[in-house]
């Protein structure tokens, strides 16, 4: 079963990342960053918010790692 909100289509492409190009994952990086720091903006719980602002800054880094 997966989340609410995630297609199918999107869960079982998670399975299979490895044929993924590189555009592809830098823009799902993107998309995830953007996701983690909405979500981050509206978390009241500090830890919560902070875990959240860390793995958008992991995802940030990857994008920039990738696109030298």
């Amino acid at each position: 079963m997966h989340s609410p909100g995630v297609s199918a289509s999107c869960v079982s492409s998670l399975h299979d990342p490895i044929t993924w190009s590189e555009e592809e994952r830098v823009a799902e990086y993107r998309v995830l960053a953007a996701r983690y720091r909405q979500m981050a903006d509206t978390e009241e719980r500090v830890l919560v918010r902070n875990g959240l602002l860390e793995l958008a800054g992991h995802c940030e880094a990857t994008i920039m790692r990738n696109s030298r």
